[in-house]
């Protein structure tokens, strides 16, 4: 059997999905099963006096790591309630095979409760401070959170006064209090700072940056999401540290995981001329890494400083890569100031443009020598502002009441170096013609981006792709993600409408950040794109995580907000309606998990021609981008563009992760058959909810979950397992497998999404004899199916995956509300 991909994968806000996330299984004891221990759950801690004892649940664990609910055959002592006790020990006992196990826990009897008591202030804490300041910084702002007496907390940073901070000068130790007061509560915290002279590079000297990251006292499992708190010293030289897979660890940061690379960008504080890099690296256990900065690379063995060497490469940032796990622990960098250099001549990206009223177009400046890197400052101007005008940032702008054939000429020149030449732009006003093609890409990053910085990587795969014509125009809207990767320019702050030309991402404005899970910000979104990007064919894709019936775009600001099925559909009605388009849109695509689920493509079908989505969960990187983009570009037909969207994902997974089961799936619907399927589909669910009648819905459950694909399985190791039963799931949800003397545990992805693949349960159906009357009716679903799924495929290890779900509660757990589908029969009968 090939390896598993073990994959953690959203189910609640207990385990964020990050794709597929390699971890590495515990070992387990295989041999003789023996109790280990007991522990007690969901006990009533509290009593009134005459109150009769509340069983709590009582967990039973063995040898070899596995639990059962042994509650009904636990004996509870000491508890007596006749009279109030401040501490009473109730003592629990099981007994399996000759070996009993105990625990207990208190409860108080009180002669009576208050129903309503006051949650009052208890506490504040700091966390996210920053410790080390050089002469002149500005305060950074720590995270504060407020502690109550029900053992609630809340973020109360905004409402928090610090004081004791002066950085005028230089000091070992500088106390900074943070007050917040509530009702007539106030509490305090407290954390030291040091204040260290700023060093300032004498030119023609050098000087040696020193930055350190802390020893914890163990390795973290989990990556880190802000690396600049593990920095110890140096915090001064550094602006802002991001990376993925980076963890606290033993020795400085930890680098890397089991399967991944470690990457991590450290923006200085200012630019300077590196020499040298003295890295203090060990490599992680056996694992012989290749630690690679800014381009220069060393081989990891012992624990020891190793040195890169640049002669004097110009840098404001160090782009650190481990191949494998190690240790950093400290950065010497030894450099000089930046030698100042002049540019003594500029170039426009384009001597001409062409610009419909209203559309905008963004130039560049390119200086020589290339090296140039002070007064680059540019002043732009135009001719004529009431035909196109332009700002600071050089896009253009022609004015919405200008006519075909006026010109105007925008000016660039450095402001503060007058004898180098300014250079020009002629802008030609032309009649507004609708472009070919326009995708609309909506990307909620959240944890995705903020986590592993899938977005982003996303967005590099659609810049990487050139020949983009005129009449092909890609625009993005970004927002959803706590952080974003830096380099391109993205504010999590803001909600970001970008527009993609020759290879360059342009900022086409900033708004007040929004929910990405609410209909009005799609449907602004949507209304924006069909204004100012009018097409012959649009496509929005939606990006982000996906739960089926439970949404897409999952805002990882605002509490995971999502947007169902209909909201989807009331942005996209509202935004027709609103511009009086009647036409449908050429298609919707899902870069999200489990998404292809025929209630929602149901309800497309009255917007879009195709739909592209997933089947199973997909892998954390998403579609591979510079796989159809090309396609895009070269304005090739729906189909074609569409069936490269669904080749490039499945296949990119083998190369991502060799040696490890694919079981990626990717369709395309053609929904000009829906309409037709749903009818077909209404009459069989009404005709099979009478057959199963007499077969028994219970045994029709078993036979669906046990022989028809379903969808979302998460294989994890014990430890991932706990994490899931401590928070409320069912041991019965798990099944287990023994690979390789090691113990996994699947969560059955039925119980969480209820997702089948509808081929796979029409022959499942259809084989068994009980439901024979019902042949002829599935005959006709499937010659329909033939047509209504277009194009599907599927990986090694997909299974019965043929490129469309129903949605069946055979774990009696998913949610199926009737706001979320028309397929009102089949609900009737399936939830």
């Amino acid at each position: 059997m090939k390896t598993k991909l073990l994959s953690l994968f959203a189910i609640t806000a207990l385990l964020s999905l990050s794709g597929c996330t390699n971890v590495a299984p515990s070992p387990i004891n295989p041999d003789v099963v023996t109790l280990d221990s007991i522990s007690v759950s969901g006990q009533k801690t509290q009593y009134t006096v005459g109150e009769d004892f509340v069983t709590p649940t009582v967990t039973a664990t063995y040898s070899d790591q596995s639990t059962k609910d042994v509650t009904a055959s636990t004996t509870f002592t000491g508890f007596d309630s006749s009279a109030a006790v401040e501490s009473q020990t109730i003592n629990a006992f099981y007994t399996e095979n000759s070996v009993t196990k105990s625990t207990s826990f208190t409860v108080s009897i009180v002669s009576s409760v208050d129903p309503t008591p006051t949650v009052v202030l208890t506490s504040i804490s700091i966390s996210g401070q920053k410790t080390q300041y050089e002469v002149g910084d500005t305060f950074v702002q720590p995270t504060v959170t407020a502690t109550y007496s029900n053992q609630t907390t809340r973020d109360v940073t905004a409402r928090t006064t610090f004081t004791g901070f002066n950085s005028s000068a230089a000091t070992t130790s500088q106390t900074i209090t943070a007050s917040y007061s509530e009702g007539s509560v106030t509490k305090n915290a407290s954390y030291n700072i040091v204040i260290t002279a700023k060093v300032t590079p004498t030119p023609g000297t050098d000087s040696e940056y020193a930055i350190s990251f802390k020893n914890n006292s163990s390795d973290s499992n989990r990556a880190l999401t802000n690396i600049a708190s593990e920095i110890e010293q140096g915090a001064s030289y550094v602006s802002s540290v991001t990376g993925s897979y980076v963890y606290a660890g033993k020795t400085g940061v930890k680098l890397a995981s089991r399967n991944n690379e470690g990457n991590m960008t450290i923006t200085l504080a200012s630019s300077v001329e590196i020499k040298t890099i003295v890295a203090h690296a060990v490599a992680y256990g056996s694992d012989k890494p290749t630690l690679k900065i800014n381009n220069v690379q060393a081989s990891v063995t012992t624990e020891q400083d190793y040195t890169f060497n640049y002669s004097g490469s110009e840098a404001n940032q160090l782009t650190i890569t481990a191949t494998k796990r190690l240790y950093l622990k400290s950065l010497t960098i030894t450099a000089g100031p930046v030698t100042p250099v002049d540019p003594t001549s500029i170039s426009i990206s384009s001597n001409s443009i062409e610009l419909s009223p209203g559309k905008s177009s963004a130039l560049t400046i390119e200086y020589s020598p290339k090296n140039a890197n002070q007064n680059k400052e540019i002043e732009w101007k135009s001719s004529d502002p009431s035909i196109a005008s332009v700002s600071s940032t050089g896009v253009v702008t022609a004015d919405a009441s200008a006519s075909a054939g006026q010109t105007a000429v925008i000016t660039a020149k450095l402001k503060n170096l007058s004898s180098v030449p300014a250079v020009n732009c002629t802008v030609k006003i032309v009649e507004t013609q609708k472009a070919e093609w326009t995708v609309m890409l909506y990307m909620c990053g959240a944890d995705l981006e903020s986590q592993n910085h899938f977005a982003t990587a996303d967005l590099k795969e659609i810049l990487s792709v050139g020949n983009q014509p005129d009449d092909v125009n890609f625009i993005i809207e970004t927002g959803g993600a706590s952080s974003w990767q830096s380099g391109l320019g993205i504010q999590a702050n803001k909600l970001g409408r970008w527009e993609v030309r020759n290879k360059q991402l342009n900022n086409v404005s900033q708004l007040t950040y929004a929910s990405m899970g609410l209909t009005s910000t799609l449907q602004s979104f949507f209304e924006w794109g069909l204004t100012e990007y009018p097409a012959n064919k649009t496509a929005l894709i939606l990006w982000n995580h996906g739960g089926a019936l439970d949404g897409v775009c999952f805002d990882e600001k605002k509490g995971d907000d999502s947007l169902l099925a209909s909201e989807v559909e009331a942005a996209v009605s509202g935004a027709r309606s609103k511009l009086g388009i009647t036409e449908k849109f050429e298609w919707i695509g899902y870069d999200a998990c489990l998404m292809q689920v025929q209630d929602i493509a149901e309800i497309n079908s009255k917007y879009f021609n195709y739909m592209v989505a997933a089947e199973e969960s997909e892998a954390g990187e998403g579609w591979e981008y510079s796989t159809w983009v090309d396609d895009l570009y070269a304005k090739k037909a729906t189909k074609t563009i569409l069936q490269a969207v669904c080749d490039g994902f499945v296949t990119s997974f083998d190369k991502q992760y060799p040696g490890y089961d694919n079981d990626q799936t990717l369709s395309f619907l053609d929904l000009s058959y829906m309409a037709q399927y749903k009818t077909a589909f209404e009459s069989f669910a009404s005709s099979l909810s009478s057959a199963v009648n007499s077969y028994g819905k219970s045994n029709f459950k078993t036979l669906i979950g046990k022989n028809v694909k379903h969808y979302a399985d998460t294989w994890m190791e014990y430890s991932d397992y706990q994490q899931y039963i401590a928070y409320g799931y069912s041991s019965s949800w798990f099944t287990t497998e023994k690979e390789g003397g090691k113990t996994y545990y699947c969560l059955v992805g039925y119980y969480l999404y209820g997702t089948f693949d509808v081929v796979d349960f029409l022959n499942v159906v259809n084989n068994n004899s009980s439901f024979s009357s019902l042949k002829s009716s599935i005959s006709s679903l499937k010659s329909i199916l033939n047509n209504l799924i277009a194009y599907n495929k599927a990986g090694n290890a997909a299974g019965n995956s043929n490129g469309l779900c129903c949605v069946f509660d055979a774990g009696d757990s998913i949610n199926y509300p009737s706001s979320e589908t028309n397929f009102t029969n089949w609900r009737s009968f399936a939830a």
